[in-house]
């Protein structure tokens, strides 16, 4: 019979210890717990004690040096949304190598100059930026994309898969939630946050799942 005890201490200390050590370190102890006691957790559970949720939000506020419950509001038609934007994604791609979006219409059939020059910023951000996307895509778009990037010396990876609904911003250092599709931007009012460091392990084992590396 499994003692309770003991696996909420083991819990505890891979969600209070471990996560210092990394995503990769992180994912094997979660491994090592699921086969110790035959269970099958994707991420920490977050309600095993008061004191453990707490903390969780105190290490999600020091893993962005910010307080993530300050949280934005893009309004319909804010002229100054790119900037909002923008800063939300220099905090987490800052000094990294790979930014990973999942935006199944990121690519989309109509679009303007605006939003191309948007698409250009974010993707040459990192040196590698993958997009996993709806199959229905705007393939002139990102070849013309594709090219411009290298230019800068930037790699676009396009990924076609269904696993994410919601919109992601995802490197080694963090990751941003944004309420709409990039190209609905300010056509109506969303959301943008940063993510938890549990809910960001979480995404990041799940891109894991499909072979997509942060």
């Amino acid at each position: 019979m499994v003692d309770q005890k003991s696996k909420f201490s083991d819990i505890y200390e891979i969600t209070f210890s471990d996560l210092d050590n990394g995503y990769n370190e992180f994912i094997k102890n979660l491994d090592m717990l699921n086969n110790k006691y035959n269970i099958e957790y994707t991420c920490i559970p977050n309600g095993f004690c008061s004191e453990s949720l707490e903390q969780m939000v105190n290490r999600s506020n020091n893993f962005y040096g910010i307080n993530i419950e300050k949280r934005a509001i893009i309004i319909k038609d804010q002229t100054d949304y790119k900037i909002i934007l923008e800063n939300h994604i220099n905090k987490i791609t800052k000094s990294c190598d790979k930014l990973v979006i999942t935006d199944r219409y990121f690519f989309p059939k109509y679009y303007d100059d605006a939003y191309k020059t948007l698409l250009l910023s974010i993707c040459s951000k990192c040196p590698h930026t993958t997009v996993i996307i709806d199959k229905n895509y705007n393939r002139k778009l990102v070849t013309e994309l594709t090219k411009e990037l290298l230019e800068k010396g930037c790699f676009l990876e396009v990924i076609i898969n269904d696993t994410f609904h919601d919109r992601f911003f995802i490197s080694n250092k963090g990751g941003v939630v944004l309420g709409t599709s990039l190209n609905g931007l300010i056509k109506k009012t969303c959301y943008i946050n940063y993510l938890s460091h549990q809910d960001f392990l979480i995404v990041a084992k799940e891109l894991n799942r499909i072979k997509i590396k942060i």
